[in-house]
């Protein structure tokens, strides 16, 4: 190795983390269309929100679609700076907001094909808005 080359222990050690994911990436583009997508982002590690930050910054460049979801809570300033990085890069952060009761009166009435009772709507006030 040549004495001005940094060695592989002098690079970034998040970056030595990350590398083999985003090459992964960048070939599986390479032979077509890919869709990521991660759940919960809110609990990832800083090697994965680092690996999803770098992939936002080229996906742009690549057929490559990322689709992350996260909860409000905990909030952690890197989820913030990711959403910035998505924006940045072309990509678009949405927020969901929790389901109205109304709403969720009539996404029950169109899962089951009636309405609810009183008793499943009681149910359902317990999920607090989230569709699941």
């Amino acid at each position: 190795m040549h004495p001005s080359s940094p060695c592989e222990t002098d690079r970034d050690p998040g970056r030595i983390a990350t590398d083999p994911a985003v090459m992964l990436a960048h070939r599986l583009c390479a032979a077509g269309p890919v869709v990521l997508a991660l759940d919960d982002l809110q609990l990832a590690d800083e090697a994965t929100l680092l690996v999803w930050r770098r992939l936002c910054r080229t996906a742009t460049q690549r057929p490559l679609l990322l689709v992350g979801a996260c909860r409000p809570v905990p909030k952690r300033p890197e989820l913030d700076l990711l959403r910035r990085d998505v924006r940045d890069h072309g990509g678009t952060a949405l927020t969901v907001e929790r389901l109205s009761d109304a709403e969720v009166a009539e996404l029950a009435r169109r899962i089951t094909g009636r309405a609810p009772g009183p008793r499943l709507l009681d149910r359902l006030e317990l999920a607090t808005g989230n569709p699941l």
